[in-house]
């Protein structure tokens, strides 16, 4: 085995080589709490809900036409129906009263006629009561409503950690794999485990390794013991995703005998470096000591698996993954690659005769006005030129040959739906990526304070189930920065500086307009300007955004398309005007109360992020 000294320089060599990959995949780990999750232990504000007696010094309790939807709910679960259906009626007779007094010839009057009627309902609660009324008419208590919200919201956060949160740890170590013999690694291999079909097979395996490394805990000496002996497990399964559970734990256990001591002090050699991570407050380790810590434990693992080759370790013949390790002669790449060598002569050049205000969203928006047969060729010849790129490099040797992978890799049809980062989206699927996204933003706070706190809070400034800050930075992520996307290290920098400046004015904007009222602060969160913005928060978009672009957005955009016109217009129709009618009420009388905008800040040291309302 290679002393420390020579791994450390090899992995040098390797953060140098690969550094904006390196730092982008690490920044994931951390933001998703796979690895290096204490780089970001800086001091944080807890936003906690003011006590009762702030409360009562700052606010008098009073019945008015700003009720909050959620003291509506809890009155509702509380099992006292009938003081909701009236606190309801009373709350709309006053908005009506208020907007009969009001000047003629406002255009959001709501006082007669059968649309004013419906909002009247929708706004003061009464629909919310309507339906909780024929949930209790089930015989449902309030306390098993929100035991199953809480247990729908656990089950929900258990398979993102099995499926993600666990799963990303395989997906890094493939990459460090990849980065130490290759100079060209694209950011998409992320999704090596969904080509070969093994996601949720080594899903199982990682979460088998948890369970047996807890249960082993519970001894407190075999917990540390077997931390080591089931050390190798993501990397075996990254090199071959397609070993059971039990073979991969058993593999690992085989190929640390004699090695655990040394993986040890090869963890308790980066004791400085720690320090230093300690003393910059993360700095170090974030830009740095991340991506050389993980490249050196790669080369552990690359050493061990030589010496459990050269002792014919059992089991060690399902690690078979040879160009990992050493590059493919001329012959075996011509041989698999015997097309690309006839590709760029074939392949059909990209023409456009697009002009005015067409070409110019087309060009630097990435907006066509409706999927024409035209774009569509082009989005497939513009996928075939990217795959023809990959596939040089594998040729020349500057990639992995993934066509030598043991494991074959399918490649889709282009017109079964393929994820072409650089297509163009029409305004229909813009508008409903919007709200995708406003509502998942939703879901996301709300089940995070479910959780926390074992209460529903409908989170945000507007009424309605959306978050419009979610919605608004994915459309202008996909719009501006359009012109970045081949260009992943541009595009994420972009991403974080757009992002920032989107929500330091929806801060700024919404506290000059409400009277200095927060719907966030990130006031004690390490380098936050004003409490409107973090350097963490930035970079959770940064690497949401890199998601959105490269993954999320044309998988959504597949099936948007597959949507018929005579559904999907009247649906953006009809999604646009409740937006504008719960934009336009809550202007006047903004979403505010309990867990939505009483905070005050609490300096500590936490791990775990808060969340925005």
């Amino acid at each position: 085995m290679l002393k420390r000294k020579e791994m450390k320089k090899r992995a040098k060599q390797v953060v140098k080589k690969h550094y904006w990959l390196l730092l982008i995949l690490c920044l994931g780990m951390a933001l998703f709490g796979t690895e290096f999750s204490s780089t970001l232990n800086f001091v944080r504000t807890e936003r906690t809900e003011m006590d009762s007696k702030t409360k009562e010094n700052k606010n008098a309790i009073q019945y008015n036409s700003r009720l909050a939807l959620d003291d509506i709910l809890n009155d509702a679960l509380d099992g006292h129906i009938d003081e909701a259906y009236k606190l309801a009626n009373n709350l709309k007779l006053e908005e009506i009263t208020q907007n009969s007094t009001v000047q003629k010839g406002i255009v959001l009057g709501r006082s007669r006629g059968i649309l004013a009627d419906l909002v009247n309902n929708i706004t003061s609660g009464y629909f919310l009561v309507v339906l909780l009324s024929a949930i209790e008419s089930l015989g449902l208590s309030k306390n098993i409503i929100i035991a199953l919200f809480i247990i729908l919201s656990a089950i929900v956060l258990f398979l993102v950690w099995m499926f993600i949160k666990n799963v990303l740890q395989t997906i890094l170590r493939r990459m460090v794999l990849e980065c130490r013999l290759y100079d060209k690694v694209p950011f998409q291999r992320i999704l090596f485990l969904a080509k070969v079909k093994k996601w949720c097979k080594v899903a199982v395996t990682l979460a088998m390794k948890v369970l047996f490394q807890t249960l082993w805990a519970c001894t407190i000496i075999g917990g540390v013991i077997k931390r080591y002996s089931y050390y190798l497990v993501p990397y075996i399964v990254a090199e071959n995703p397609d070993i059971g559970w039990k073979e991969a734990i058993t593999l690992s256990r085989k190929m640390m005998g004699g090695y655990k001591w040394e993986c040890f002090k090869l963890e308790m050699s980066f004791l400085l470096w720690d320090m230093a991570g300690f003393l910059t407050l993360g700095i170090s380790d974030l830009f740095y000591t991340n991506a050389y810590k993980i490249v050196t434990y790669t080369e552990f693992y690359v050493q061990v698996r030589l010496l459990a080759k050269k002792n014919c370790v059992k089991g060690i013949e399902l690690l078979n993954d040879l160009y990992l390790y050493e590059k493919a002669d001329a012959l075996t790449l011509d041989e698999a690659y015997i097309d690309v060598l006839f590709m760029d002569y074939y392949l059909p050049k990209k023409t456009e005769h697009l002009k005015g205000i067409k070409g110019f969203m087309a060009r630097n928006l990435g907006i066509t006005l409706y999927p024409r047969k035209e774009e569509l060729q082009l989005e497939k010849m513009q996928y075939e030129d990217a795959k023809f790129r990959l596939m040089q490099d594998a040729l020349t040797g500057k990639g992995y040959p993934s066509r030598l992978f043991p494991i074959p890799e399918k490649e889709k049809d282009v017109k079964a739906g393929h994820i072409n980062y650089m297509r163009r989206y029409s305004p229909i699927s813009l508008i409903l990526i919007f709200f995708a996204f406003c509502v998942t933003g939703w879901i996301w706070e709300v089940s995070l304070h479910l959780v926390a706190d074992g209460t529903f809070v409908n989170r945000g400034m507007l009424h309605g189930p959306w978050i419009p800050i979610y919605g608004a930075g994915s459309l202008l992520i996909l719009t501006l920065l359009y012109r970045l996307r081949r260009r992943p290290i541009l595009e994420f920098t972009a991403i974080v500086i757009l992002s920032g400046i989107i929500e330091y004015m929806t801060s700024y904007y919404t506290e000059c307009l409400f009277n200095g009222k927060k719907w966030w602060d990130y006031q004690g969160y390490f380098l936050n300007l004003d409490g409107r913005i973090c350097a963490e928060g930035l970079l959770t978009f940064g690497i949401g955004g890199m998601i959105l672009v490269y993954l999320i957005a044309p998988m959504l955009d597949n099936y948007l398309r597959k949507m018929k016109t005579q559904i999907a217009v009247p649906l953006c129709v009809i999604l646009l005007s409740l937006f504008m009618i719960d934009q336009a009420y809550s202007f006047i009388n903004p979403n505010t109360g309990h867990g939505i905008t009483d905070y005050v800040s609490k300096t500590y040291i936490k791990t775990n992020s808060s969340v925005r309302g």
